[in-house]
């Protein structure tokens, strides 16, 4: 279901059964999901898929479409959370110049809230430390709607203003999640996996702003070395008007970096599954999938 429209019983099953057959071919720990409307159809697709007594499925139930998170017993789940507000250490503000001849950056940005709740879970995995996974869905490109008190009154430039309107927020939900894993990794040296739909490019601002600076970087596995060798698959996750985009990221922090010191996890290569976007089964989602291995393999000092 999405913008109010819903499936019909059949097109209900199709889905399913297309849904569950991923999770089958993907074959992983943990599964980072977006936009789910109601954890009752993420039951069936993991029933359908043989796999409902194999994994713990956490979802959002107060926030119609949300993102999710799918964890293979026996990991444990050590912590929960839905995050909807921003920290409170990120101040959108900047006054007016004190000297003349500077340049006027004067700015105020009255958001406190992400448009969709950050989910945060703390995973106790095979082998290891604890792993904080963070999952989130940053606000798309397509613009906002402007409310009708304003939108009387500007009408002819809404969408050129309502396109301005998502790249503030997605950049500043972006600031706002950086912050919060820098926090948390401040806090102790926890392994950090973050993943999601970040409906922006790898060079971006957003991303540049979501994969931080060292000591707290962290990395897209898309660019991560294989101490193996060998190049990576082309990635790309979305297609717009044929134009082939990379939307979907997860980014990992140093401890699974295969050239880092800090190393704990050791890198075995990404997998990109976006054939299904040039077909036209209308089951299938529109963005691909994708899947980074690691095994536990700590760096002997």
């Amino acid at each position: 279901m999405h913008q109010g429209e819903t499936y019909t019983a059949k097109e209900y099953a199709a889905k399913v059964e297309w849904s569950a057959r991923q999770i089958v071919r993907l074959d992983a720990d943990i599964i980072g999901f977006q936009e789910i409307w109601h954890r009752d159809s993420l039951v069936d697709v993991f029933g359908q898929a043989g796999l409902a007594d194999q994994y713990e499925l956490i979802t959002c139930d107060k926030a119609g479409m949300a993102v999710g998170l799918a964890v293979r017993c026996p990991m444990q789940i050590q912590h929960t959370a839905w995050i909807w507000h921003f920290p409170p250490n990120l101040v959108l503000r900047k006054r007016p110049p004190f000297e003349p001849g500077q340049p006027d950056y004067c700015l105020q940005m009255d958001i406190d809230r992400f448009s969709r709740p950050v989910l945060h879970v703390e995973v106790r995995p095979y082998a290891g430390h604890d792993i904080a996974v963070y999952v989130g869905h940053l606000k798309s490109k397509l613009g906002i709607r402007l409310d009708v008190d304003e939108l009387d009154s500007i009408k002819a430039e809404a969408a050129v203003i309502g396109r301005a309107m998502a790249g503030l927020r997605r950049t500043a939900e972006a600031a706002a999640l950086r912050i919060m894993i820098n926090d948390r990794m401040r806090a102790s040296a926890i392994p950090v996996v973050l993943m999601g739909d970040f409906n922006d490019e790898p060079r971006s601002d957003a991303m540049e702003i979501l994969s931080g600076t060292a000591p707290y970087q962290l990395h897209s596995v898309a660019e991560l070395p294989r101490v193996s060798g060998g190049l990576q698959q082309p990635v790309y996750t979305h297609l717009h008007d044929g134009q082939p985009l990379a939307l979907d990221y997860i980014f990992v922090s140093e401890h699974f970096s295969p050239v880092s010191a800090m190393r704990q996890w050791m890198f075995d290569g990404v997998r990109i599954y976006s054939d299904h976007l040039a077909g036209n089964n209308t089951a299938s989602s529109d963005h691909g999938l994708l899947r980074a291995n690691f095994h536990y393999q700590p760096l002997i000092r």
